[in-house]
C-alpha cells in the first residue's frame, strides 16, 4: 500500500480511466462472476487537513456488464437494479481517516432508492504532474440495499474495487 497526499485543490474523475470492478459468487456460492461498471460523474475535493477532503462519484447503473448478455439484462431489470427508473449508483464521502494503519473513506452509496453507510478502504494513493491516482475496495451487501431477487442463486455480496483517475477540474 502506498500512499502519497495529493496536493490540495479540487479534481475532476477521468470517467474514461476510472471504473469499478466487482467480483461475486452464484449458484448458492459454487461460480465466480466477474463484471464492472463505469463511472459516469465525480469529484475529489483534496483539502488541508487531508482528512477534510471529500468525494462524490456516480456509476452509470445501466453500465453493468459480465460478459453474459442475458444475465446482465436482468440485473439491469426491475428485478434488480432498475436501472431505467434509477439511473444512477452515487457515492457520498462523509469522512477520510487512518485507522489501525490503513486510509478508510466513510460515505454513503445509493442503490436505487435506499441509501446506506460503506467504509472504503483506500489501497493506494499516487500523485504525479497533477494527475491522481487511487484505488480502493469494499464489500458490499446487496439486501442492505433492497437488492434480494433470487436469494442463493445471485450472489449476497459484492467484493467492488475501485481504480479512479482524476484531473485539475
Amino acid at each position: 500500500m502506498s500512499i502519497t497526499i495529493p496536493p490540495a485543490g479540487e479534481y475532476a474523475i477521468d470517467t474514461d480511466r476510472s471504473a469499478v470492478t466487482f467480483t461475486t459468487r452464484h449458484v448458492f456460492g459454487l461460480g465466480g462472476v466477474r463484471g464492472s461498471f463505469a463511472i459516469a460523474s465525480g469529484r475529489l475535493t483534496v483539502a488541508e487537513p487531508v482528512e477534510e477532503s471529500t468525494v462524490a462519484a456516480a456509476i452509470d447503473a445501466g453500465s453493468f456488464r459480465t460478459g453474459s448478455n442475458a444475465r446482465d439484462g436482468v440485473v439491469r431489470s426491475k428485478r434488480y437494479l432498475e436501472t431505467e427508473k434509477f439511473p444512477e449508483i452515487r457515492f457520498a464521502s462523509t469522512g477520510l481517516g487512518e485507522q489501525d494503519g490503513e486510509w478508510v473513506l466513510d460515505g454513503t452509496l445509493t442503490v436505487k432508492d435506499s441509501t446506506q453507510p460503506v467504509r472504503l478502504t483506500v489501497d493506494e494513493v499516487a500523485a504525479e504532474a497533477g494527475v491522481i491516482t487511487a484505488g480502493a475496495h469494499v464489500r458490499i451487501d446487496r439486501y442492505a440495499f433492497g437488492v434480494t431477487a433470487q436469494k442463493g442463486m445471485t450472489g449476497r455480496h459484492l467484493d467492488l474495487a475501485l481504480e479512479i483517475t482524476a484531473t485539475p477540474a
